[in-house]
């Protein structure tokens, strides 16, 4: 997994992994957009590898995965997934960011509205993009 921060003001930081053997992508400033990036050579920015994504335990909310908001992680059966589009105004969308996992009750889902992006690990782990979509009331 990789992120990749752009080097100008017209660039967008996007969320790189592969699952199986798609190459994927998710722009995390406009939309949560998500697309296959098999063949692409356009990327300009700095490329950082080896982020994990870190999840807040205290955002779960009580959408079990049903209508969870744009940019939301959401753990259900073996997958954890961002909530993404294929392309604007179009319908959500699971982007299955790891697979395998240990899996939940199959009528189950927890979704959770704040994660990061880190590197690093203990005192040397750096924050480097934080998604919070808690719904403004």
């Amino acid at each position: 997994m990789a992120l990749l921060l752009p080097r100008d003001n017209d660039g967008e930081r996007m969320l790189l992994f592969a699952l199986n053997s798609t190459k994927m992508a998710v722009m995390l400033e406009s939309g949560f957009l998500a697309f296959e990036r098999e063949g692409n050579t356009a990327w300009k920015g700095v490329h950082v590898p080896h982020v994990h994504v870190e999840i807040d335990p205290a955002s779960l909310s009580a959408s079990q995965g049903f209508r969870s908001p744009l940019g939301s992680m959401v753990r259900h059966d073996s997958s954890l997934s961002i909530n993404g589009r294929r392309g604007h105004g179009s319908p959500t969308i699971a982007v299955p960011l790891l697979d395998n996992l240990p899996p939940c009750t199959s009528d189950y889902a927890a979704t959770f509205l704040r994660w990061q992006i880190v590197v690093g690990e203990g005192i040397e782990k750096q924050v480097l993009h934080q998604v919070d979509v808690t719904p403004k009331t």
